[in-house]
């Protein structure tokens, strides 16, 4: 078999195989049927279509081998140069919380601040207004992120003298419902972390929420924030009580 012939047949075996042959037959049959043509045109036309079939065949495979390599070397790139570990929510869940523990009545820690805001980054702690319910007491804040981060931040909480978990309100709650609470004339459901969707933030990088305890905590909170790369604590407190 020659090689134009395998290159032919090369060629059929992929037309058939992505179900394409049929405009190919079609022009053939056009071309056969031409009848503006003399028998002598005719015949040069079929006897032309084998190499021009041939040329096609051999610039297909050189068309396909070049898309492969390039897109071997693209994908090499990425892997080589890519340092973010495709880290989801469950796994940001299970990483244990690193909490400190502080007695009834010794001095709680406070801080560290940057940028504004509780934390030293990625992502900021925002002060807010308190608003109380007959279970505990609640807090409007906010948390602010740097760009650049690439997947979701968990942001969780204990008060550190009593074990109580922080409890959150809203939309960004993320994982077990823990039960619901009426504040400011809104019933929401309770949760004990936050999501932020980094790669769909709200409006200035700010997420704002409910956080709360309930009635008779201490007063002295450690916060810590879980992202893709970095784990952040801070606190917030006074004179634990």
């Amino acid at each position: 078999m020659t090689t134009e012939r395998a290159l032919i047949d090369l060629l059929h075996e992929a037309l058939d195989a992505e179900d394409v042959a049929g405009p190919f037959q079609r022009l053939q049959l056009q071309i056969e049927k031409s009848t503006g043509a003399s028998p002598g045109r005719r015949i040069r036309r079929n006897f032309m279509t084998p190499n021009r079939i041939a040329v096609l065949a051999v610039t297909l495979i050189a068309i396909l081998l070049a898309g492969l390599l390039v897109g071997t070397r693209l994908y090499s790139d990425y892997r080589s140069h890519s340092s973010i570990p495709a880290t989801t929510v469950s796994d940001l869940l299970a990483r244990p919380l690193k909490l400190s523990h502080v007695a009834a009545g010794q001095q709680c820690p406070d801080g560290p601040y940057s940028a504004g805001g509780y934390g030293t980054g990625p992502v900021y702690g925002l002060d807010g207004t308190q608003s109380d319910s007959s279970w505990g007491s609640y807090w409007f804040v906010g948390l602010k992120a740097d760009k650049g981060i690439e997947g979701p931040v968990i942001f969780r909480g204990q008060d550190i003298v009593r074990g109580y978990p922080l409890t959150f309100l809203g939309q960004y709650g993320v994982g077990p419902i823990v039960g619901t609470d009426t504040v400011d004339g809104q019933t929401l459901q309770q949760y004990q972390a936050l999501q932020l969707d980094t790669v769909h933030p709200p409006a200035g990088r700010t997420w704002n929420f409910y956080q709360g305890f309930p009635h008779g905590w201490s007063g002295c909170v450690e916060f810590q924030v879980d992202g893709p790369t970095f784990t952040e604590v801070f606190y917030s407190g006074g004179i634990a009580t």
